[in-house]
């Protein structure tokens, strides 16, 4: 079996592109009056993504809460809650429709455990389709 590129790199499957951009652990996150900050024990990933349609007739519905962060062991955290999250509107992953050869880019940020061995990022693009991975490690 291949192995998933690295952050920066394009996994693709299902007629999906999908990349990690970066990714990086900020101590918290301000939007406006508002911070974000992880729960004691835990750490936040903040990660920039882009998922293209390559071929979806007539388009294909993305999801920020399709991505998980997983660890060798299989375990998966996913996103904040929207509504939760300080980062502008404007920069979050977007729930929106995609047409063929469109992309949509943005921040996820996920909670996890201090010193969870992160494996890779996961986007999960539906039942029939694997999940698409890049890893996460170093």
């Amino acid at each position: 079996m291949k192995r998933p590129p690295k952050v920066g790199g394009t996994a693709k499957g299902g007629g999906l592109a999908f990349t990690v951009s970066s990714m990086t652990y900020p101590t918290s996150l301000t939007e406006g009056l508002w911070t974000t900050s992880a729960k004691s024990g835990n750490k936040l990933v903040l990660l920039k993504v882009t998922v293209r349609n390559l071929d979806g007739t007539p388009s294909y519905e993305v999801d920020p809460l399709s991505m998980a962060i997983g660890d060798a062991n299989g375990k998966r955290w996913g996103p904040f809650n929207r509504s939760d999250l300080e980062v502008a509107e404007s920069e979050q992953f977007p729930m929106k429709g995609l047409r063929r050869d469109a992309k949509v880019s943005g921040k996820v940020v996920i909670s996890v455990p201090k010193h969870a061995r992160l494996k890779a990022v996961r986007y999960e693009s539906g039942v029939l389709v694997p999940p698409l991975e890049v890893r996460a490690g170093r």
